[in-house]
């Protein structure tokens, strides 16, 4: 179990990171540019839809292609 919450504490950076500019982009999109809060749902929605859709895509394109040189993905 110690392996595991090392393992996980290694990203804790990366998403929290996210996290945070994800939530500050919502107070700046709806007080300083003053855009509806539903239209500001609606772009982060539409947002994280387009990456549900293209990283499985992205992911299998990679996977997909093997170059003589490097092999599947460049190193």
């Amino acid at each position: 179990m110690n392996k595991v919450i090392i393992f996980a504490a290694g990203d804790i950076f990366g998403g929290g990171a996210s996290i945070i500019i994800s939530f500050y982009y919502l107070i700046f999109l709806t007080d300083v540019v003053k855009l509806r809060p539903t239209f500001t749902g609606t772009a982060v929605l539409v947002s994280k839809i387009w990456d549900a859709v293209n990283a499985p895509l992205m992911g299998a394109i990679t996977d997909n292609t093997r170059t003589p040189r490097w092999g599947r993905r460049r190193p």
